[in-house]
């Protein structure tokens, strides 16, 4: 075969492989170029890929609801340079099931990913500040996932709680059947349960002292609670 024709062939295959790694058109964001912030997504949805640079600016953050109710969005990758994730910002995409956020990543907002079918998460090592609600309702979410090196949460059996298991701050969604809180949590926060439908059972510590609001909020199967020092009107 000549190799004109071989290298032709070669790259008509090879180039289109090459582009299903490539990021989303700049286009399909709307931009801050003064705070490196996506504003909007105006794209088909799919699988997305946030570009790490728009103009020749660094992306740098994911704006507050910038792909609020974006039901076409499948996947988003977001880039390395991303250090936050703005309040509501994939708040209702109701086909999100793959979210990849990487190491730099400071903050995450309120209701980031609330009700989005994502079945987990991983939080990088770098993550300091993560809002209410942040994961709530994420029907499909069976785990919440914290790099062991980070300083301010923690993970155990897919429950996230802040670093010394103190405070519950996010019991997965897709968690089912009976769910005993360990020993030494002491506060729960708010929404740290919202949505969970198919738990039926909490056991609550006795060294608990607070509860958040709309703790409870949506779950819909859950038949008791047991708990201690906590009066009943406060957990539902």
């Amino acid at each position: 075969m000549p190799r004109k024709l071989f290298l032709s062939i070669f790259l008509a295959f090879i180039l289109p492989v090459f582009s299903l790694f490539s990021a989303s058109p700049e286009e399909h964001f709307t931009f801050d170029s003064g705070t490196g912030t996506i504003t909007g997504y105006t794209g088909p949805g799919g699988d997305v890929e946030i570009p790490s640079t728009i103009g020749g600016v660094n992306v740098t953050s994911i704006g507050n609801s910038s792909f609020f109710s974006v039901s076409s969005l499948t996947s988003i990758t977001i880039p390395m340079g991303i250090t936050s994730i703005g309040h509501m910002a994939f708040d209702i995409c109701t086909s999100l099931t793959s979210v990849s956020i990487p190491a730099g990543v400071l903050s995450i907002g309120n209701f980031a990913f609330y009700l989005a079918p994502i079945d987990s998460i991983t939080i990088p090592a770098s993550t300091t500040s993560i809002g209410v609600g942040a994961f709530a309702h994420c029907a499909l979410l069976t785990e919440i996932v914290v790099d062991p090196d980070n300083q301010s949460f923690s993970s155990l059996n897919g429950v996230l709680f802040n670093k010394g298991k103190t405070e519950l701050l996010q019991c997965p969604g897709g968690k089912n059947g009976s769910y005993t809180v360990p020993a030494e949590v002491v506060s729960i926060g708010d929404k740290a349960f919202e949505g969970c439908a198919l738990l039926n059972s909490i056991i609550l510590p006795d060294a608990i002292t607070s509860i958040g609001s709309s703790t409870f909020f949506g779950c819909a199967n859950l038949a008791s609670t047991t708990e201690s020092g906590i009066s009943p009107d406060r957990t539902f």
